[in-house]
């Protein structure tokens, strides 16, 4: 049986994936605040050496924790509330498996989680989608797949 992506081997996330291609859509997509519906699949050349800011999202949500993950999901962008729910700070060390990429010239988190052991923890602050959420979000049988 294929996969139909509607969840991860690494925890059931929002299902309904977009596609988005430019910083201006990644900030309108954090805006919504709909936890079945996670921006997913952005290109890492977004910002330069695939070094994303926090701050950047703080603009857009300041509120909320915000997880974005690139097209391979070994890297997510995240805002300042997600790293303080997740407990990323100065004095913390990367996490088994993970690196959480780090301001120039400074120990403070810049907003950029590479591997899953330092991603994992954020994407377990995004609610689960409902089972209902999950089937409705299933594409038909033979659709291609999101672009």
């Amino acid at each position: 049986m294929a996969e139909d992506h509607i969840g991860d081997v690494f925890g059931a996330q929002p299902v309904v994936r977009e596609r988005i291609q430019d910083e201006s859509a990644v900030r309108d997509h954090a805006r919504i605040d709909d936890h079945d519906r996670l921006p997913d699949g952005f290109d890492a050349w977004l910002a330069p050496d695939g070094r994303f800011d926090a701050r950047r999202l703080d603009a857009a949500v300041p509120d909320r924790p915000v997880v974005l993950r690139t097209m391979d999901h070994h890297t997510a962008w995240v805002n300042s509330e997600a790293l303080r729910r997740a407990g990323f700070t100065a004095a913390t060390s990367d996490p088994d498996g993970g690196e959480i990429v780090r301001r120039h010239g400074s120990t403070e988190p810049l907003g950029t989680l590479r591997e899953f052991g330092a991603v994992l923890p954020v994407l377990d602050l995004v609610p689960r989608p409902s089972h209902e959420t999950q089937v409705d979000a299933r594409p038909p049988p033979g659709s291609p797949p999101p672009v």
